[in-house]
């Protein structure tokens, strides 16, 4: 679980500041003018078309893009050029109006060749990352150094955004939102989790450039521009598939010796050799350390080496030759077979909406901590050490899906009021021309009420939970004509 920090870390320093009250980033105030749905429906479009695609694997350059934008970057340190751009870093704190353009069209001169293979990545059919044989062989061990580079391009791609709003230039704007859209679900094709909470995050960020922009004069609905996002916008089933390469890196062997009924005994090396990588979970720092690690393993594999036992008689192994593996081995065999299956019961899973698997999740949760209690440690089961914290990673998923379902709300009640003098439908099921989107978190409606101009559309967090800023999120949408 230790490996999911590093990427909720990533998320949120990611996610956009909004305008909220109350629950920090949870509430938002949008006044919007009506906006009646386009013709055709999706001429404003948040993903590429078959159409609009070109040949070619986007990774190859979103990497040229992250390249040259760390160039320039360092090019500006160099000559002092980032004199020229003295608020680049806080732009985002800006209302619309304040920020400056003509310093901000400079800037985006100078990156232009940056934004170009953005978007060309993003029109790519394809992208394939090609980490698979690298997650193979290295394992915890892989590097990423493009996630951070990743996280500059879409803080890019957010001032942009904005630059395109305060001069009115919305068909731009749309672009831009379309290549950060683009680029939030590339990360998620990655087979990593880290990867794919980077892209949850990008996707955020560019839902908050939604915000602003719904709210700017003469601003297109976007209803359907929002429903013809993938859903989910983030895949996360081959983040979790490549999860389990990374056992089969750190213990080389311990699958096809778990397949095998005949295996025979390890020499007193192999289980030396397995004693130090299973040290390596620990990361021991000190010689005292590393010596109380030994015995912590020692102690694992006596707690384990009856359970152990009996599993892999259960399995088909016979008794009398189970009764000569040693016991790091008979435990280490026990305990990739609990790995496999907490994995399971957290990939069959994915596919459930939040309000159906949230609940199911805690309880795979609390049954790996009792796997880890037994065993005497997080840092002495693979799947106390290895398996991500799979609530966390479905959450953010699915704050992601229901910010994009309570946007597709308000352009519903924009919609409507373009046909009813300005007005809000007092209940969402007025709105007869589009569906309207359930809650992601309860399966429920979203909460609804008028006042005056006014919308409120308010998502509640889940059965006996807390309001958090997670798992709660409402909109007030006053109507100007």
């Amino acid at each position: 679980m230790f490996r999911l920090i590093g990427s909720c870390l990533v998320l949120l320093g990611s996610a956009t500041v909004a305008l909220a009250q109350g629950v920090p980033n949870a509430e938002y105030q949008l006044t919007v003018q009506p906006a009646r749905e386009p013709v055709p429906a999706l001429k404003h479009q948040l993903a590429f078309e078959l159409r609009d695609q070109t040949p070619g694997n986007a990774a190859v350059h979103y990497f040229r893009a992250a390249s040259c934008y760390e160039e320039k970057r360092a090019n500006l340190r160099a000559d002092k050029k980032r004199e020229q751009f003295p608020h680049a870093e806080t732009w985002w704190k800006l209302t619309l109006e304040e920020l400056p353009r003509a310093e901000m069209h400079a800037f985006f001169d100078y990156f232009k060749p940056v934004l170009e293979l953005v978007e060309r990545a993003a029109r790519c059919k394809r992208c394939d990352w090609e980490l698979d044989e690298t997650l193979h062989e290295e394992g915890i061990a892989t590097l990423l150094p493009e996630l951070q580079q990743l996280r500059g391009l879409a803080g890019l791609l957010q001032d942009k955004v904005r630059l395109d709003m305060a001069e009115g230039n919305l068909d731009q704007a749309v672009r831009t939102l379309r290549t950060g859209f683009c680029l939030a679900r590339d990360c998620g094709q990655s087979p990593t989790l880290v990867s794919s909470m980077v892209g949850i995050a990008i996707g955020q960020i560019m839902l908050g450039g939604i915000d602003q922009f719904v709210q700017r004069p003469g601003a297109p609905n976007l209803y359907w521009a929002l429903t013809d996002l993938p859903c989910p916008l983030i895949d996360v089933r081959r983040a979790y598939q490549g999860e389990r390469m990374i056992v089969n890196s750190l213990f080389p062997g311990l699958r096809e010796m778990a397949s095998d009924p005949k295996t025979s005994p390890m020499t007193p090396l192999q289980i030396a050799e397995l004693t130090n990588r299973l040290m390596k979970l620990g990361n021991p720092k000190k010689p005292l350390d590393e010596e109380a690690q030994r015995l912590a393993i020692l102690n694992m594999a006596g707690r384990l080496h009856e359970d152990a036992k009996k599993f892999l008689v259960a399995e088909g192994r016979p008794a009398e030759e189970v009764e000569k593996l040693p016991m790091l081995q008979a435990a280490l065999l026990y305990q990739l077979r609990e790995y496999d299956r907490f994995l399971d019961d957290m990939l069959k899973l994915q596919g459930l909406p939040y309000y159906e698997g949230w609940k199911r999740l805690g309880e795979v949760e609390a049954n790996i901590k009792l796997d880890v209690v037994k065993a005497g440690g997080v840092s002495l089961t693979l799947t106390g050490a290895l398996l991500p914290a799979a609530p966390k990673v479905q959450l953010a998923q699915g704050r992601l899906e229901r910010k994009i379902s309570i946007l597709r709300c308000v352009e519903a009640v924009r919609l409507y009021a373009a046909g009813h003098d300005g007005k809000p439908p007092a209940k969402l099921d007025d709105v007869k021309e589009m569906p309207i989107p359930l809650d992601p978190f309860t399966g429920k409606p979203f909460n609804y009420e008028t006042d005056g101009d006014k919308a409120i559309i308010e998502g509640p967090p889940p059965d006996g939970e807390k309001p958090t800023v997670d798992k709660y999120i409402r909109y007030q949408v006053t109507l100007k004509k």
